[in-house]
């Protein structure tokens, strides 16, 4: 069942980003000098949302498999730290060029909405990856119908 959500989400996402190029230009005005633009950079993010939907379903899917079984503690226990520690570190320095962002003291790489979407791909991947051990330890016998 966790395949099969992650699969579903990973296809959907694929097919919006198939037709991004064509879906795209329907939401910037054609006297915009920046449309093209938008469009491509549209585009680009639409393929790591793609990534991300797979990564999503991944992490959704087991942690509600794991509140389904009757443990709320780990998939709770994971969204906080992750959150906290990975991803906002994460988006803040993959996101702001330097001297762009809120604080000095980490790396900041300049990528834009790329580095913030690639923050957004790699949290769900880390919290699903977590996630599977805890729920392929869990034994039958403990849960509770």
């Amino acid at each position: 069942m966790i395949l099969l959500a992650a699969v579903y989400m990973g296809s959907i996402g694929l097919l919006i980003a198939l037709a991004g190029p064509w879906v795209l230009p329907f939401f910037t005005a054609a006297h915009d000098a920046d449309a093209v633009a938008a469009v491509a950079l549209g585009a680009k993010l639409l393929w790591l949302a793609a990534v991300y939907q797979f990564f999503d379903g991944l992490n959704l899917s087991c942690g509600l498999c794991l509140r389904g079984a009757g443990d709320a503690i780990v998939p709770a226990a994971l969204v906080l730290p992750v959150s906290l520690l990975l991803f906002v570190p994460l988006a803040h320095a993959l996101t702001f060029a330097p001297g762009q962002g809120w604080v000095n003291f980490l790396p900041q790489l300049g990528w834009g909405a790329y580095g913030g979407w690639l923050a957004v791909v790699l949290v769900p991947d880390v919290a699903g990856q977590r996630a599977v051990p805890a729920l392929a330890l869990r034994s039958l016998a403990e849960i509770r119908i």
